[in-house]
C-alpha cells in the first residue's frame, strides 16, 4: 500500500497483508540511515513511519524499506550523528558571530540616530500632554452637563413623586371609614365563628350521648330477649316434669285393686299451670 494510506504509527497484529513489508528492525534502520538510536526514536512516528509489532513478550518497532528510502530522499541525514553535532556547533558559532556584528551595527545606528529619537520622543510627549489636557477639558464640561441634567431630572421626578404621595394620602384617608367598617365586620364574623364552633361541639356531645343511649337500649333489649328465652325453657322443663309425675301416679293407682273388684281411679288431675310470658320490649 502507498505511504499516504497508512498512518505514521502502524499497530500490527501479524495478520495484515502488508506486515511483511515491515522487515527492518531498529538496528537495521539505524544502519541504513546512519543515525543513533536517540535520533531514530526522535523521528519515529513523526518524520519516519514506524510499525509496532509484538515480538515475544515485548512490542518492538519495525520499519519498511520504502519508508527509509523516502526519508533519505528528502533529508540529508547521510552524515553520522557526530558530524551532525559538529555542523550544529559550527552553525551556532557563526550565528553568534553574526549576532555580535548585528549588535555592533545596531549600537552604531542608535548612537547616530539618538538625537532624532529624542526629538521624536519629545514631540510624542508634547502631543500626549496636549491630548491629555483636551481630554480633561472635555471631561470637565461633560461632567458639568451631566450634573445639571441629573439635577433637573431629579427635581422633576421629585415633584411627580410628591404629587403621587399626596394623591395616595388622600385615597388612604378616604378609605379609613371603610377600614373601620371592615374591622367591625371582621370582629362580628369572628364572634359568629366562635358561636358556631361551640354549637358544633355541643352538637357533637349530644350526638355522642344519643349514641350511648341507643347502645344501652340495644343491650337492654338483648338482655330482655335472653331472659324471656331462659324463662320459657324453665317453664317447659317444669311442665314436662309434672306430666312425668302424673303418669307415674296413674301407673301406681292402676296397680292397686280393691276388694270390690273395681280398680281405684284417681279422678283428680294435677292442675296445669299457665305460662305467663312477659311482653317483648
Amino acid at each position: 500500500e502507498g505511504n499516504t494510506e497508512l498512518p505514521m504509527v502502524v499497530w500490527l497484529r501479524g495478520d495484515e497483508p502488508y506486515v511483511e513489508d515491515f522487515c527492518l528492525d531498529a538496528e537495521a534502520a539505524m544502519d541504513a540511515l546512519g543515525i543513533k538510536r536517540s535520533r531514530l526514536t526522535q523521528i519515529s512516528g513523526r518524520e519516519l513511519r514506524v510499525g509496532r509489532l509484538r515480538i515475544g513478550r515485548y512490542t518492538r518497532p519495525v520499519y519498511r524499506t520504502e519508508d527509509i528510502e523516502t526519508y533519505k530522499s528528502w533529508t540529508r541525514a547521510t552524515a553520522t550523528h557526530q558530524r551532525s553535532s559538529s555542523a550544529i556547533k559550527e552553525a551556532a558559532t557563526k550565528l553568534e558571530e553574526h549576532s555580535e556584528l548585528l549588535a555592533d551595527k545596531l549600537g552604531a545606528m542608535v548612537a547616530t540616530h539618538t538625537n532624532e529619537i529624542n526629538q521624536s520622543i519629545g514631540k510624542l510627549n508634547e502631543q500626549t500632554e496636549h491630548n491629555y489636557l483636551e481630554y480633561l477639558k472635555q471631561t470637565k464640561n461633560l461632567t458639568e452637563d451631566l450634573k445639571l441634567r441629573f439635577f433637573e431630572h431629579t427635581q422633576k421626578n421629585y415633584e411627580e413623586l410628591r404629587l403621587r404621595i399626596d394623591a395616595l394620602t388622600m385615597a388612604i384617608d378616604g378609605l379609613k371609614p371603610q377600614t373601620h367598617a371592615l374591622e367591625n365586620l371582621s370582629n362580628h364574623i369572628l364572634k359568629l365563628h366562635s358561636s358556631v364552633t361551640s354549637m358544633n361541639l355541643n352538637q357533637k356531645d349530644f350526638q355522642q350521648q344519643v349514641c350511648s343511649f341507643n347502645q344501652a337500649v340495644e343491650k337492654n333489649e338483648d338482655s330482655q330477649l335472653n331472659l324471656n328465652r331462659d324463662i320459657g325453657k324453665a317453664l317447659s322443663l317444669v311442665i314436662q316434669f309434672l306430666r312425668e309425675q302424673a303418669s307415674k301416679q296413674d301407673q301406681i293407682m292402676s296397680s292397686l285393686t280393691p276388694a270390690v273388684g273395681k280398680p281405684v281411679v284417681n279422678r283428680t288431675k294435677p292442675r296445669r299451670q299457665r305460662r305467663r310470658l312477659r311482653p317483648r320490649l
